[in-house]
């Protein structure tokens, strides 16, 4: 090996979708504001909190349940996700935004070698559907989506179930996340993390390897080792 030579540090990259790649959950509040402003619910901040980085179906769960504890009345978890998806969906084709500049780093991760795959809690149908729109397809391997493990981030199970899945070792794999349930999801499954942090409801953690504003101040430098250290 050259004295000088790079390789990857983490040949295996995982990465959040909503609010990472995509600017997809600024969508999903809309079309959650929508059905509160329709059904006259307070204090809709609050409840939008507990949507960022959840399954609908977790996220319908949390809000129903804080909306016990406030004493205010709202539909049954299923009937919410239902709702929910129907707006979602309809707003969908009004185009998605890209986090700004995540093309050209996927190009040049791409090329240094990297594999890459997608763990979110979104349906497969949803992220099938703006990979296509958007054509951030080809960069990526796999996906695994909201069917594919039992428990939403916060629970590590999303991240584990890749590793599992893959057959790697934990210490090849670099999380990308955005929100306090991804980043908590990738810590509690012991994998290193970048957090980005371009979203309306993140908060910096402390326990990121870095953390950037958007793929703009991303530096491919980050992924390589020198002489194989």
């Amino acid at each position: 090996m050259e004295k000088n030579a790079r390789i990857l540090k983490w040949p295996v990259l995982l990465f959040d979708f909503d609010g990472t790649l995509v600017s997809t959950e600024e969508i999903a509040q809309k079309a959650i504001h929508e059905y509160f402003e329709k059904n006259k619910i307070p204090d809709q901040s609050e409840f939008a909190q507990l949507i960022i980085g959840r399954t609908w179906a977790a996220a319908a769960e949390a809000v129903v349940e804080r909306a016990r504890i406030k004493g205010v009345a709202i539909e049954k978890p299923n009937s919410l996700v239902m709702e929910w998806k129907r707006r979602y969906l309809s707003l969908l084709g009004e185009g998605v935004h890209l986090i700004p500049g995540v093309r050209e780093r996927l190009v040049e991760i791409k090329q240094a070698g990297a594999w890459m795959g997608i763990v979110t809690g979104s349906e497969r149908e949803e992220v099938d559907r703006i990979l296509h729109q958007t054509g951030l397809s080809e960069f990526f391997s796999r996906l695994w989506t909201s069917a594919d493990y039992s428990v939403s981030k916060p629970d590590p199970a999303p991240y584990l179930q890749a590793i599992c899945d893959l057959g790697v070792d934990p210490g090849q794999v670099l999380v990308f996340e955005d929100s306090v349930p991804g980043v908590e999801s990738a810590h509690q499954a012991g994998l290193p993390f970048i957090q980005v942090l371009h979203g309306s409801y993140t908060w910096p953690d402390e326990r990121s390897l870095k953390r950037i504003q958007n793929w703009h101040s991303f530096d491919l430098n980050w992924l390589f080792s020198v002489g194989g250290k």
